[in-house]
């Protein structure tokens, strides 16, 4: 049976683009620990890394109409402080175009001579996002739109003349303007606030969008900018997760997420005609993107018995070639499990869909013990998605649970607006109903049942432990939100009043969420607790992290804090992972897969004296971790 090592050296490939000339993609690997751009050619031959593994990531990399250069975001310890450099297609010659530390820096698109490109970032003031235009040959930055909040680009237009802004007025509310690169003037292209995503243009200055403007779900839309009129290509009812358009506006390419499946459609725009596509899948699709001939399509994939990789698909030859080999290091796909998707009762008379994942091996006695896991976002959507160390997990002999709860992404917006502020609390619910489900599943034992959740699932899983006590035998909590009151006031400045309009702001909701976080409860949380959190991170502070163990420590019960200096909201670099994930492993099996109790928590004590610190600092690996010896439960 293979340590939980060789699963997180299991790789992933993603985000494919396209060459000029069509014969070259590049993509992101993270085959040398982190995400590092490579090069392939369309029939898999050629790959070459271009970007060098310095111990920081890149996010994404673009291909130059003009061919002369590439463009890629990196950012240091993850602190998401994109900065923007440039590098030959050979990998030479990198240097910054874009940089200060300080601030966040996202590529938007080229002008369609490749000349210069447009950008947006918060370098004017740190709690707002303004759109620049950068030339190449001078290097020089020229602010064209000021604006308050986030906004950032979409695209050129055709002509090169103008650039289309998409303003956020909220976290699913936005408008589309276009903003002339000369004069500055704006122009307004919506006509009412609603999600605007992955715009493009077509020749004659229509664009293409997904959207749900009076809609439930997101639908393939072009607008009109004359008219600032939007008619609907595609409105199905599932939301369109992914769309490109080939760049004589003749055909698109969209990705419909079905169930949490995606199924790719490729149609031309005239006749509403589908193309025929080569089978392939089951697939969760990341990314697609054409070919500057409109005759290929780069398509990012995945599936949880799948690792990611980029495969182009052929439009005249309906045949597709996987490009990268994202290697599986030493472990057999064909032990891997595929969920299956059902639908659980929860409180109020909804049902709730549910990926449920069931080992191969035989049920210990007693059942199978079981790790729920609880997506973040909070908008977003677990789906059948590769996931390495759960099909560790899965081959240990852990069942695996992964609910959509209300407030989850593709089901639609009202389904996604269930949890907004002063119903937060009904998602915690659904997760004690999700108990209520395992309970009654003979494969399972409910006597040992874990839970697992990062960001804004962290959350989640601390407000369960403290909701539902008697139900959970550990939990574990990475960069998690802990109380949403420091939460608010020390995330990064720009993203507070996007967070409120989820959560509530303080002034008019403080009381509320006082009583919604979880910190104000640690002495109703009675299993062990794992938390873990990236020194980095802008978007949930570490002090989230710090707080709770403190205070669970405080009331006597076991609580193991791990913090990683060197990452960012998440751990990215796989030399933490190989530190982090075993750590988590060996803390599921001692409470939940062997079962250990907890030792009834005694009350509040002076700490002994030498005290004995309660924090673990790894530090990526590069030498061995700053432990202290774990403290007996009730010190």
């Amino acid at each position: 049976m293979h340590p939980i090592a060789d699963y997180l050296n299991i790789h992933s490939a993603s985000a494919g683009r396209f060459s000029p000339d069509g014969r070259e993609v590049i993509y992101l690997s993270d085959e040398t620990g982190t995400f590092q751009v490579w090069k392939v050619g369309v029939d898999g031959a050629g790959r070459a890394q271009l970007t060098q593994d310095r111990g920081e990531r890149v996010m994404q990399a673009v291909w130059s109409p003009s061919e002369e250069r590439l463009l890629f975001e990196r950012d240091a310890g993850g602190n998401e402080r994109w900065q923007i450099l440039s590098m030959r297609p050979d990998g030479s010659e990198t240097e910054p175009l874009v940089e200060s530390s300080d601030h966040i820096h996202h590529f938007g698109d080229f002008a369609p001579d490749g000349k210069s490109f447009c950008y947006y970032a918060n370098s004017r003031d740190v709690t707002h996002f303004d759109v620049y235009v950068c030339e190449f040959e001078s290097r020089q930055s020229r602010l064209v739109f000021e604006g308050e909040g986030l906004n950032t680009v979409e695209a050129f237009s055709p002509d090169g003349k103008a650039i289309l802004v998409r303003k956020h007025l909220s976290n699913v509310e936005q408008e589309l303007f276009l903003i002339d690169i000369k004069g500055g003037a704006r122009r307004k292209i919506t006509t009412a606030p609603a999600r605007y995503e992955h715009c493009r243009f077509a020749p004659d200055g229509t664009v293409f969008c997904l959207s749900d403007q009076g809609r439930d779900f997101l639908g393939v839309a072009q607008i009109s900018p004359a008219k600032a009129a939007l008619s609907w290509v595609v409105a199905e009812e599932w939301d369109v997760d992914l769309l490109d358009v080939a760049s004589d506006g003749t055909i698109i390419a969209y990705a419909l997420n079905r169930d949490g499946l995606s199924e790719l459609v490729v149609k031309e725009v005239a006749t509403g005609d589908e193309i025929e596509l080569p089978e392939v899948g089951p697939w969760v699709i990341t990314d697609l993107r054409f070919s500057l001939d409109g005759k290929t399509i780069a398509v990012s994939h995945h599936h949880a018995t799948v690792n990611p990789n980029v495969t182009v698909i052929d439009l005249e030859a309906v045949a597709a070639t996987q490009v990268t080999d994202a290697s599986l290091a030493t472990i057999d796909p064909a032990g891997f499990v595929a969920p299956e998707l059902v639908r659980y009762p929860t409180f109020d008379g909804r049902t709730i869909p549910c990926f449920v994942s069931i080992p191969r091996v035989p049920p210990p006695a007693g059942g199978y013990p079981v790790i729920v896991d609880i997506h973040g976002g909070p908008e977003s959507q677990r789906r059948p998605e590769f996931f390495a160390h759960f099909q560790y997990y899965l081959a240990q002999g852990y069942a695996v649970f992964s609910p959509n709860v209300r407030g989850s992404t593709g089901y639609g917006r009202a389904f996604q607006a269930l949890d907004d502020v002063r119903r937060r609390e009904d998602s915690v619910k659904d997760i004690g109903a999700l108990f209520d489900f395992i309970r009654q599943d003979k494969r399972a034992n409910p006597a040992r049942v874990g839970l697992y959740g990062a960001s804004y699932g962290g959350f989640m899983a601390l407000a369960a432990a403290a909701a539902f006590p008697e139900h959970w035998a550990a939990a574990v909590d990475v960069v998690g939100v802990v109380n949403f009151r420091t939460f608010l006031e020390h995330t990064a400045p720009w993203r507070r009043r996007y967070r409120e309009n989820e959560y509530g702001s303080l002034e008019a909701d403080g009381e509320f969420l006082d009583g919604l976080s979880p910190i104000h409860h640690v002495d109703r949380i009675s299993c062990p607790l794992l938390i873990i959190h990236g020194r980095n991170d802008s978007r949930v502070p570490v002090s989230e992290a710090e707080q709770l163990a403190a205070a669970v420590r405080k009331l006597g019960r076991v609580a193991e804090l791990v913090i990683y200096p060197d990452e960012g909201h998440g751990i990215t670099k796989r030399v933490n992972r190989l530190d982090c994930y075993p750590r988590v492993a060996n803390f599921f099996k001692i409470w939940v897969f062997e079962g250990k109790k907890a030792p009834a928590p005694k009350p509040p004590q002076p700490p002994p004296v030498p005290a004995q610190p309660s924090l673990v600092v790894a530090d990526g690996g590069r030498k061995p971790a700053v432990s202290a010896p774990p403290a007996a439960p009730g010190e």
